[in-house]
């Protein structure tokens, strides 16, 4: 279990750029602060959504939609290699929203890095059966 929750968070590392130098890193304060920039200034009309052109936002969608690819990701036995369990229904927007409800609830986390605080908002939101 040890194993394949490493790997879900280095494969989870990897395809949100959160690997790099520890002074270059997303906190969660940073991923918060574009993500909640999204949440005031994204559009929603049905099943469209526009985002403004702002390159924080942008990264928000991102970083956020790579944590909704990698959420499905499975072991042979079928057992989710992150240990959260969404929804396949579950919409970008909601994984947003689920991140920045934990991180305005665990400000004391803020300093960690992203994907930290990502991984304990979806573990604590979409827990698997």
């Amino acid at each position: 279990m040890t194993k394949l929750f490493l790997t879900g968070i280095a494969a989870l590392s990897l395809a949100t750029g959160a690997v790099s130098t520890p002074a270059h890193s997303e906190t969660g304060n940073g991923l918060l602060q574009a993500c909640e920039a999204l949440e005031r200034e994204m559009r929603i009309s049905g099943d469209n959504i526009q985002l403004p052109n702002r390159t924080d936002v942008h990264r928000c969608w991102g970083y956020m939609g790579a944590v909704q690819d990698f959420s499905t990701a499975a072991d042979q036995t079928g057992k989710r290699t992150l240990g959260f369990c969404p929804d396949e229904k579950t919409t970008l927007t909601q994984f947003i929203r689920v991140f920045t409800n934990y991180a305005r609830m665990h400000p004391e986390e803020l300093h960690e890095r992203a994907h930290l605080l990502v991984w304990r908002a979806m573990l604590s939101a979409f827990p698997c059966p």
